[in-house]
C-alpha cells in the first residue's frame, strides 16, 4: 500500500542519516532510535530503549542536561530551538566526544516528545583549533622579518656598551653604559615576551595596569605589524587609565584589532587608537544601553578602511566567522577580542560604514591608582637574608649571576649544574638547606621531580621555580604559575629578592 512505501521510504532515510537521531518523552527516556547511534555511540537499538538519555552524556555534565529536559517541558523552547548547542556525549566504552545537538518537539500519542540530532564534532573542533593556531602563527610570520631589524639593533647597543665597559673608563662612563645596557635589555624582554604572547597558552594574571602604559609599549609592535603604508595615530588621555586585566591577553587584543584594521586597508589608510577616562549616567551607555552607570575606561580603535557589512555587522564576533574569499586570509579574529573583554568584566561596541571605516569602542570599569610603587633599587635593598639556598641551574652564566644576587643580598648559596648533582649532596647538606631555587626545564630530571625528591629528604624545604620558556611549555612539566612560586626569566635583582623572601617567609 502506499502508506507501507511510505513508511519503507522513511525507514531508508532514517537508515542511510549518518547522525544520530534520538526521540525522549518528557521523562528522559529514549523513546526511538536510528541505527546510526550503534556507530557513534556503541549502543545497539534495544540496548537503549527505555533507557535515561543521560546514559549518553558524562557524569559531571548530567546535570545540565536535566536543566536543559525541564526547560523545555515547561515551554522554554524558541531559545533552546533557536539554535544548536555544542554537548559532551559518552561512548559505551567510556570514552567522550565532542558533539553538535539540535533539537526539535513534537507531538506523539498525546505526548510532547523531543527529538534530538546528534554529531560528532571532534574532527571539526581539531581543525579549528589547528586553524586557530594557524592564525597565530600567520602573524608572528608577518613580524618576524621587522622583529629581526629592532632586535639586532638591541643586541648591537648591548654589545658596544658592554665593550666600553673596561677598566679605564671613567666613572660616569661606566654609569652611563650600565643604564644603556639595562634599558636595551629591558627593551629585549618586552619585545620577546609580546611576540610569545601569541603562541603560548598563558596562564592568566589580571592585575591592576595602567591601560595608557600598555598601550604605548605595544605601539612599536602594532606599526611593525600593519606595515608603512597605514598611518598610526596614538592618543592617549591626559592621566593615567588604571583597570584590572591580564597584561599578555590586553596585548593580545592590540593586536587582533590592528591585524583587523590593516586587512581592511590594504591600499593604506590610517588607524587611531586612543584611550579615555568617561562616566557612565544612568541609562546606559550611548553604544550599549545595558552598560551599568559608572566610571569607566575607554579604548578606542577607528580606521579608514573598507568597512563591514551591515548584514555581518551582527555576526563579527562569531567564532571563524569571516567576510574574506577564500585565500584572502583567516578572518576577522574578532572571538578572541569579545572573550577576553567578558573575562576583563568590559564591554565592546563596533559601529561601520561601508566604504569609509570602522570603530571598535572597548569599556573597562576604571579603578583607582594602585598605592605608590617601591623602587627597585630600595625593594631590592630591604629583601636581605642570612639562609640557605641551593641553586640548580644548567646554564652557568645565568648561574654564576643568580649567586652573584643571592650572596650580595646575605644568603648562604650553593649552586651546582644539574639535578643528578643535587641529589648526589649528603643528606645532611640537603637537610641544611632552607630553600630550592631551580629551573624547570633540564636535561635529565625536571625541576618538579628534583624538588620531589629533596623534599623527600627535608620536608621542610621552600621551592622557586624559574624558566625562559612560554607558560605552555612550563605547564607540561606540571608547573602552574598561578598556584606555585615562580620566576620568569629574564628577571631583575629586584624580582629575585622579593621573591625569595616570599618563598622563605611563607608569603
Amino acid at each position: 500500500t502506499e502508506r507501507e512505501q511510505s513508511l519503507e521510504l522513511l525507514r531508508a532515510i532514517m537508515d542511510s542519516v549518518t547522525d544520530t537521531i534520538i526521540t525522549i518523552d518528557p521523562s528522559g527516556a529514549i523513546r526511538a532510535v536510528n541505527p546510526s547511534v550503534e556507530r557513534m555511540f556503541g549502543y545497539t537499538t534495544q540496548e537503549l530503549l527505555g533507557q535515561p538519555v543521560d546514559t549518553l552524556i558524562p557524569e559531571p555534565h548530567r546535570s545540565r542536561s536535566r536543566e536543559f529536559l525541564t526547560r523545555m517541558n515547561e515551554g522554554e523552547c524558541s531559545e533552546l530551538l533557536a539554535r544548536s548547542h555544542d554537548v559532551p556525549a559518552r561512548r559505551r566504552d567510556g570514552t567522550e566526544f565532542d558533539a553538535e545537538l539540535f533539537v526539535t518537539a513534537c507531538s506523539w500519542n498525546g505526548r510532547r516528545h523531543f527529538t534530538g540530532v546528534v554529531r560528532d564534532v571532534t574532527q571539526r573542533k581539531l581543525l579549528e583549533r589547528e586553524f586557530r593556531h594557524a592564525q597565530k602563527m600567520e602573524a608572528v610570520g608577518r613580524l618576524a622579518g621587522r622583529v629581526a631589524h629592532d632586535f639586532n639593533n638591541l643586541l648591537t647597543v648591548i654589545l658596544g656598551y658592554c665593550e666600553l665597559l673596561d677598566p679605564h673608563a671613567t666613572p660616569t662612563e661606566l654609569d652611563r653604559s650600565r643604564a644603556a645596557i639595562r634599558i636595551a635589555c629591558e627593551r629585549a624582554a618586552r619585545l620577546t615576551g609580546q611576540l610569545l604572547a601569541f603562541s603560548r597558552k598563558a596562564i592568566l594574571a589580571p592585575r591592576v595596569v595602567d591601560l595608557q602604559e600598555v598601550v604605548r609599549e605595544s605601539e612599536q609592535l602594532l606599526r611593525r605589524l600593519i606595515g608603512e603604508d597605514i598611518r598610526v595615530q596614538v592618543e592617549c588621555a591626559p592621566t593615567a587609565c588604571f583597570i584590572r586585566a591580564d597584561v599578555g591577553q590586553l596585548e593580545q587584543v592590540l593586536l587582533n584589532l590592528a591585524v583587523n584594521s590593516r586587512d581592511a586597508m590594504p591600499r593604506g589608510g590610517t588607524l587611531r587608537i586612543a584611550t579615555r577616562r568617561t562616566e557612565v549616567a544612568e541609562g546606559g551607555w550611548t553604544h550599549d544601553r545595558s552598560v551599568p552607570s559608572g566610571r569607566y575606561v575607554e579604548l578606542e580603535f577607528t580606521d579608514t578602511g573598507c568597512g563591514i557589512d551591515a548584514d555581518a555587522l551582527p555576526r563579527i564576533f562569531e567564532p571563524f566567522f569571516t567576510t574574506k574569499r577564500v585565500g584572502e586570509g583567516t578572518g576577522l579574529g574578532l572571538a578572541v577580542v569579545h572573550g577576553v573583554m567578558q573575562q576583563a568584566g568590559g564591554y565592546i561596541s563596533v559601529q561601520s560604514t561601508v566604504g569609509k571605516g570602522t570603530t571598535f569602542r572597548l569599556l573597562f570599569p576604571e579603578l583607582p591608582a594602585p598605592s605608590h610603587a617601591t623602587s627597585e633599587q630600595e625593594l631590592s635593598g630591604r629583601l636581605t637574608g642570612t639562609e640557605s639556598i641551593l641553586l640548580v641551574e644548567d646554564e652557568p652564566e645565568v648561574r654564576r649571576v643568580v649567586v652573584r644576587v643571592l650572596k650580595d643580598l646575605g644568603y648562604r648559596v650553593v649552586d651546582v649544574g644539574s639535578p643528578r648533582e643535587a641529589l648526589m649532596l649528603e643528606s645532611s647538606v640537603s637537610r641544611a638547606f632552607d630553600l630550592l631555587i631551580t629551573d624547570v626545564v633540564m636535561p635529565g630530571m625536571d625541576g618538579p621531580e628534583l624538588a620531589g625528591q629533596l623534599e623527600r629528604v627535608n620536608p621542610k624545604l621552600r621551592v622557586i621555580y624559574v624558566s625562559g620558556y612560554t607558560d605552555d611549555a612550563v605547564l607540561r612539566h606540571g608547573i602552574d604559575t598561578a598556584s606555585v612560586l615562580f620566576l620568569q626569566k629574564p628577571f631583575t635583582r629586584a624580582a629575585l629578592a622579593k621573591k625569595v623572601r616570599m618563598a622563605l617567609d611563607g608569603g
